[in-house]
């Protein structure tokens, strides 16, 4: 529910929060081998591919249970991490069949929830940051942590803002202000 015990808005996410480029080089076996690195990653769900990259293999690093669900083996703890993520994936499948119920009542959830998605102010827009305001957002973060463990109040806030405003603040928002006119 929203704030304000209004209708809630749930803000849409990136299309994808990780970017892997390849560099285009003259080298044209080095760009189509990290091509086809990437396509094997990105193997859908139900595919021999996707099973190696999220479960390892069968026999070593998982066993199929008598329902067909992998079953990771101790030597997965170790062996099997989803690293490979980070460079390519595939699509998000909601597969987590062996909780009853579920798959229905997430997916229940997700089409109630459609109704009250809306676009971000810079949806789908890889945006850099210039450098300098690089750890300008850490003291605010640190600020959420300390007051959701206790360690600080809420009151602590005011003040953090202005430290913010006055170490860049007001620059990094003129910077998304300049983007969001230019648009």
């Amino acid at each position: 529910m929203a704030a304000d015990g209004g209708t809630p808005v749930l803000w849409k996410g990136n299309p994808a929060n990780i970017l892997s480029f390849v560099k285009a080089t003259d080298d044209k076996e080095k760009v189509a081998e990290l091509l086809a690195v990437a396509d094997f990653l990105a193997a859908p769900f139900g595919t021999q591919e996707y099973a190696l990259v999220n479960y390892g293999v069968e026999g070593v690093h998982y066993e199929n249970d008598s329902d067909g669900l992998p079953v990771p083996t101790e030597l997965a703890a170790t062996e099997v991490q989803p690293t490979y993520i980070f460079l390519a994936d595939p699509p998000v499948v909601n597969a987590k069949v062996q909780y009853p119920g579920f798959v229905e009542a997430f997916c229940t959830w997700m089409a109630d929830a459609s109704g009250y998605v809306q676009d971000p102010a810079f949806f789908g827009m890889q945006i850099t940051e210039p450098n300098q305001f690089g750890s300008l957002n850490q003291p605010i973060e640190d600020l959420q942590k300390d007051v959701a463990r206790g360690r600080k109040s809420i009151d602590d806030l005011d003040a953090a803002i202005e430290t913010w405003k006055s170490s860049g603040g007001e620059e990094l928002r003129q910077f998304y202000q300049d983007i969001l006119d230019a648009q």
